[in-house]
């Protein structure tokens, strides 16, 4: 390599550290949608930024970063941080990923067990799922509900349901589901992901948890 070689690779060097962590979260999402590298039930694009499962010494911080994400929303049940402690204590957290960017959690995705008055199964529910608020509208959260339907696929999953805004969370497939909802919740706001073609024929419910 000659000297103008060196001495361009040492500015390029330079001025890589000094982009900004949204920026650099931006860029590896970007790297991670478009080539998805799942290994050990992890996503890893580069030591900067992780997806995988949570781990005991992050709770704190998922419960901290979910009431922060959930401050004034409209969707917000206000609860979203107790409602994760409450699945996890009753071994009903089926699947909780955290986004790590430079070692630091900014985001997390919840799945749990959903059930069918028809008998059918396995489905599930997502939610919460927050992003730290420096770090949103980056594509993180597109990134864990990507990771998240995967697994749930690995699972058999016939499909996931939420509660939430229609028109932020079509673009991942989900659709008003009004003959499928629960008493307990809005027409106007509940979906339904299909994984398959088939389609239930009763009343979806979610897990107890999120009604204690």
């Amino acid at each position: 390599m000659g000297l103008i070689e060196i001495v361009r690779l040492n500015s390029y060097k330079k001025v890589t550290k000094s982009i900004s962590m949204t920026l650099k979260a931006l860029i590896l999402l970007s790297f991670c949608i478009a080539y998805p590298l799942s290994v050990n039930k992890s996503i890893t694009c580069s030591n900067d930024l992780v997806i995988r499962d949570e781990r005991v010494a992050e709770h704190q911080s998922i419960y901290r970063i979910t009431r922060l994400a959930f401050i004034d929303r409209p969707y917000a049940a206000g609860d979203e941080q107790d409602l994760i402690n409450r699945l996890r204590a009753v071994g009903a957290l089926t699947i909780s990923l955290v986004v790590l960017i430079d070692d630091d959690l900014v985001g997390q995705a919840t799945f749990s067990p959903a059930s069918q008055s028809d008998g059918s199964a396995p489905w599930y529910a997502l939610g919460p799922i927050s992003v730290h608020p420096d770090h949103q509208s980056l594509g993180i959260g597109s990134a864990l509900i990507a990771e998240g339907f995967q697994r749930l696929q690995e699972r058999s999953a016939l499909g996931c349901i939420l509660t939430g805004d229609p028109a932020y969370y079509e673009r991942f497939g989900f659709v008003l589901s009004p003959s499928h909802t629960p008493k307990t919740e809005s027409a106007q706001s509940f979906q339904v992901k299909f994984f398959t073609d088939f389609r239930p024929q009763g009343i979806f419910s979610f897990h107890q948890a999120f009604y204690d």
